[in-house]
């Protein structure tokens, strides 16, 4: 039976993080909220974030607060005029401060979005949260 064999590193490796990205991320800015997991029946806990890029298997948040790598959270993908928003979970794998503050998240989620989720986030104009029951036009053409 053939086994795969594979050098060592030894750290001189050139890959990056995003060599081993399984999804190409699509960057974007789009509204949403976020709390801790075990929170999702308490609407005072929220905080408000940016998503600042997508793909299937995850999404890199920027918020004000700090939350440690293996967190679970609760995020909502914004609805538009045709859905209503929905609740996702995932899981922080990393994070730093942000360029302009607060903090970057780097988060799995932990059931795959499709790829027709993503363009549908991604494509539409309108961005609507139900837990602020607002609506966030976007500025582009």
């Amino acid at each position: 039976m053939a086994q795969n064999v594979f050098p060592a590193d030894n750290g001189r490796s050139s890959h990056t993080l995003q060599d081993c990205r399984v999804y190409e991320r699509k960057d974007c800015s789009l509204p949403t909220t976020c709390q801790p997991a075990a929170a999702t029946d308490s609407h005072e806990v929220r905080w408000n974030a940016t998503i600042q890029n997508i793909s299937q298997g995850g999404v890199c948040l920027h918020l004000p607060r700090r939350f440690e790598k293996g967190t679970s959270l609760a995020i909502e993908l914004p609805g538009d005029m045709d859905r209503e928003s929905a609740i996702v979970f995932v899981k922080v794998v990393h994070l730093r401060h942000g360029n302009t503050g607060g903090w970057m998240l780097g988060c799995k989620f932990i059931s795959e979005l499709s790829e027709d989720e993503i363009e549908r986030l991604l494509s539409a104009r309108h961005h609507i949260l139900s837990s602020k029951k607002s609506v966030h036009e976007d500025d582009t053409v």
